[in-house]
């Protein structure tokens, strides 16, 4: 299963090797810590997942990876960068909740995601998750009109 962002797409997001380094080795080491990277992408993509699976079950996992889906994991693959460094900012954090609220959207339905090779809407599942019951419902078998 393909991530939706990686580390290509974080040093051309504007991180530096450096950075990377620093924020994967707790301010130690000379080489990016992988299992520290691959671990906050895949943090990432099963947060952005969470969310977009109510919309977009049958896309899953997406491929290609929508433009927006791969912004929002980067900055949060950062985000999640920064807190297993200690260093989350408030900048940091806002960044962190603008992407959480539009995954929030996005699971309403009211952010649509476009698909980067065609420009073009992806297609949203047409079928509805509920965790009512039968008894919660509002129409019940042998009501009249039924």
């Amino acid at each position: 299963m393909a991530d939706y962002c990686t580390l290509d797409d974080l040093l051309k997001a504007g991180m530096t090797e450096k950075k990377l380094i620093h924020l994967t080795n707790e301010g130690k080491g000379t080489t990016v810590n992988t299992d520290v990277l691959a671990g906050c992408i895949q943090a990432a993509k099963t947060v952005v997942d969470g969310f977009a699976v109510v919309k977009y079950s049958t896309a899953m996992p997406f491929n290609p990876v929508p433009g927006q889906i791969k912004t929002i994991s980067i900055i949060l693959t950062k985000y999640y960068l920064y807190e297993f460094a200690g260093a989350v900012d408030e900048q940091m954090q806002k960044l962190y909740e603008a992407q959480m609220d539009l995954l929030r959207k996005l699971a309403k339905g009211t952010f649509q995601l476009l698909d980067v090779t065609t420009d073009k809407k992806v297609a949203a599942d047409g079928v509805q998750f509920t965790n009512l019951s039968p008894a919660d419902r509002q129409f019940k078998r042998g009501m009249p009109g039924w």
